[in-house]
């Protein structure tokens, strides 16, 4: 699950492969944004603005869509994608995958910006630093890389 900015939201990637956003607050209601599919859905982001979510779907590629509708805006194609990171700024969606493929795409056009790495380790999270300019990879083996 993720936070809204403005803490009043809720994006929850559940166990039957939807999406949904809840809304935090007196009236609790939920809008369901996925069409579910075979496979579990694991990770679900917040765009830093609000206006965008972000989500692994079941054939583990990156789908966005519209915060409010819950249109699907874009996707992001890299097979076997189970971490998300975005970068502090909204611009670049960090995506590892299978075999250890760490690639970065442009929000707004869903270009690919680079592949970081292609390691063929066993990749567990990524996560930019706070000034976004370096992403620190995770691996299952237990060791961090500070990627460029």
């Amino acid at each position: 699950f993720d936070w809204s900015p403005d803490g009043n939201h809720l994006a929850v990637a559940s166990a039957d492969s939807t999406e949904r956003v809840v809304q935090v607050g007196p009236q609790v209601w939920g809008v369901r944004l996925g069409d579910g599919g075979a496979g579990r859905v694991s990770r679900v982001r917040y765009s830093r603005d609000g206006g965008r979510i972000f989500w692994i779907d079941h054939s583990g590629g990156v789908t966005a869509c519209d915060a409010v509708t819950g249109a699907v805006v874009r996707r992001f194609v890299q097979a076997g994608v189970h971490e998300l990171a975005l970068s502090p700024d909204g611009r670049l969606l960090a995506g590892m995958g299978e075999g250890g493929k760490v690639q970065t795409w442009d929000v707004v056009s869903g270009r690919l910006e680079r592949t970081i790495s292609d390691s063929k380790r066993e990749g567990a999270a990524i996560a930019f630093t706070l000034d976004g300019s370096r992403l620190v990879l995770a691996w299952a083996d237990g060791k961090l890389e500070l990627a460029r």
